[in-house]
């Protein structure tokens, strides 16, 4: 494997993401597009598949609905690979054979000038060359032509060597798992044994409802952060705010906290957990609004105590812990 992968990673592969509008139609002409930056969330192991999300940024970027669009030399919808994950099958008129057709497309939403796509890839493809076109639609259908808005180019890696380091042995493969499904930001790939902050694990929920229900395209704002992720996160139910329109987002996340957020996006993917009450020794120090929700992390399995029959409901929740526990979520409602 570490031969193929050497092998590979000599080349790039090239592919093309063009990115057309849907309604309601953008007024792009408004004042010159450009996507100023292109980041890539998250790695895999070498030679291994998985899901890799990025994130663009722009300006003049119209806010609206977007299908992401992958060609290549070689082939439409998969180069060497490499597929965008999340499409759903959508008419689309051909101007060249001036007709319509149904083609896989993934669907985004940008908004502020920002939107994020993932690409799955069979581990045959570590190297890669992304150019990303803007192009709008025309009278209410996806018109493409050689006229995009807003060009930007990034090469990368997709696979690079997991790094687990300083984490706790029982967290390893929790994190590796996680990592390589492309369920883990790059900044949260270290610090292990840190607390988490209430942004941070925002952002883990919101990679997982993404790989399992497609992107998150509405939002709810709060006034101490521009978080896309919290914002996300908040639209499907899974946070909430603090009071006064602040989400806190640096705040260190608490157990019982983690409990309830974990409850709130399995029933935001679609699969509740049962209700269960739970059966700690200090179960009258568990907030009453907490109460539930630790429940259906311990019977579920999915959270547990932390010695001696104790939850201990407002100690700090961890890196390790809040990835490990995302992916036993993940485990649990599939």
């Amino acid at each position: 494997m570490k031969k193929m992968f050497k092998k590979v990673t000599g080349f790039a592969v090239a592919f093309v993401m063009v990115i057309c509008a849907i309604a309601p139609t953008p007024a792009f002409a408004a004042q010159p597009a450009a996507i100023t930056q292109v980041t890539q969330l998250n790695t895999i192991a070498s030679g291994e598949a998985g899901q890799v999300t990025f994130e663009f940024t722009g300006t003049g970027v119209a806010d609206g609905n977007y299908v992401v669009h992958l060609s290549s030399f070689s082939d439409w919808d998969n180069s060497d690979g490499l597929s965008l994950y999340g499409t759903q099958t959508v008419s689309v008129f051909n101007p060249w054979f001036d007709e319509y057709e149904d083609r896989a497309q993934l669907i985004i939403n940008v908004s502020g000038g920002a939107g994020q796509f993932t690409l799955r890839t069979d581990g045959t493809a570590p190297s890669m060359e992304i150019t990303f076109f803007l192009y709008y639609a025309n009278e209410s259908r996806l018109f493409e032509d050689a006229s995009g808005i807003a060009n930007f180019t990034v090469s990368g890696n997709l696979g690079t060597n997991i790094n687990t380091t300083g984490a706790s042995p029982w967290a390893q493969e929790g994190l590796t798992q996680a990592i390589s499904l492309g369920l883990v930001p790059t900044s949260l790939q270290s610090n292990y044994t840190e607390p988490t902050t209430r942004a941070e694990f925002a952002a883990l929920a919101v990679a997982l409802y993404e790989n399992q229900r497609g992107t998150i395209t509405g939002r709810v704002s709060f006034a101490d952060t521009t978080d896309i992720n919290v914002q996300k996160a908040a639209y499907i139910g899974v946070v909430t705010g603090v009071g006064d329109n602040q989400f806190a987002p640096n705040a260190t996340l608490t157990r019982e906290q983690a409990a309830v957020m974990l409850s709130r996006l399995a029933t935001a993917i679609g699969t509740p957990l049962p209700a269960a009450a739970p059966t700690f020794a200090d179960n009258n120090t568990i907030s009453p609004w907490a109460i539930d929700g630790v429940g259906q992390m311990q019977s579920s399995g999915i959270m547990g105590g932390v010695g001696d029959n104790r939850f201990n409901p407002i100690g700090l929740y961890t890196r390790e812990q809040s990835i490990v526990t995302i992916i036993r979520l993940l485990d649990y409602i599939s």
